[in-house]
């Protein structure tokens, strides 16, 4: 896919829709957890507490059923691999980094008024999701709850643009991580958030994104396009092979853009010999 159709998808400019460089940007790894966090840590405790774990590791080979492992170290063991599965530690250091790029640079990109709103609507929601529990994130609307709107929103977009187009594609998908955690139901930040993954070198979070994108969009022919173009680099060739299938059937309505359609022959060569 050309970088330049790329960074048209990203800045939104075209409907339905290489080894790339890291950011410089590092994030902090040891702060206080969030009541948020520490409600999945809790319920995951809770959850394996009450597991048989001879029953499910006989399921779960990993786990070290018929070994000498005793119950409560598989339990550990258990509890770590879901922690690890639910990126708990992943997420909160992608919010951070996306807050700490708005903070530290974010006016570059935008007039002074947009920039001193996004500060304060920041600053604002930062304080109310402190105190969220899981309990709060049944609405699956933290954009309403930190009482952001639809402007503060799109400052946040045009800094993750400007972002991909500097080729800082880690802090583009922190940013854009912000933005779909900030609003799960738009489409359009789960796709874009797919793209800086997969520029960024990370082809597992984007698969994830992309899975997100086109469960919210079905006929959102570029997530499975570029999801099978993920899988490919993952080595995953059935997922590759069904995300293709996806798209082909999209294209088969004939409502697609014809970049997309070129994108195929080559997805399907390299899938020919696998």
């Amino acid at each position: 896919m050309d970088h330049a159709y790329l960074s048209a998808l990203m800045r939104g400019e075209i409907p339905n829709g290489g080894k790339p460089k890291k950011t410089t940007v590092q994030p902090k790894v040891e702060e206080p957890k969030s009541k948020l966090i520490s409600d999945m840590e809790k319920q995951i405790s809770s959850y394996v507490d009450g597991v048989d774990v001879e029953e499910y590791s006989g399921a779960h080979d990993h786990l070290g059923h018929g070994s000498l492992l005793p119950a409560k170290a598989k339990k550990e063991k258990l509890k770590l691999e879901l922690q690890e599965a639910a990126k708990l530690p992943q997420l909160t250091q992608q919010i951070e980094c996306a807050i700490n790029i708005i903070y530290d640079g974010g006016s570059v990109y935008l007039s002074q008024e947009a920039y001193e709103k996004l500060l304060a609507a920041i600053s604002g929601a930062t304080e109310k999701f402190a105190g969220l529990s899981l309990d709060d994130l049944a609405t699956n609307d933290l954009q309403r709850l930190g009482n952001i709107d639809e402007s503060v929103m799109q400052s946040i977009v045009d800094i993750a643009v400007a972002k991909f187009t500097e080729e800082r594609f880690g802090d583009c998908l922190a940013l854009f991580t912000l933005l779909a955690i900030l609003n799960p139901l738009n489409p359009e930040y789960a796709f874009r958030q797919g793209i800086a993954a997969q520029k960024d070198g990370d082809f597992e979070l984007a698969t994830r994104a992309y899975a997100a994108a086109s469960e919210l969009n079905p006929n959102l022919i570029g997530a499975y396009l570029l999801s099978a173009q993920c899988n490919i680099e993952l080595k995953l060739w059935p997922q590759a092979r069904d995300a293709l299938t996806a798209a082909k059937e999209i294209a088969s309505t004939g409502d697609v853009d014809s970049a997309w359609l070129e994108v195929i022959p080559t997805i399907e060569a390299d899938l020919r010999s696998h």
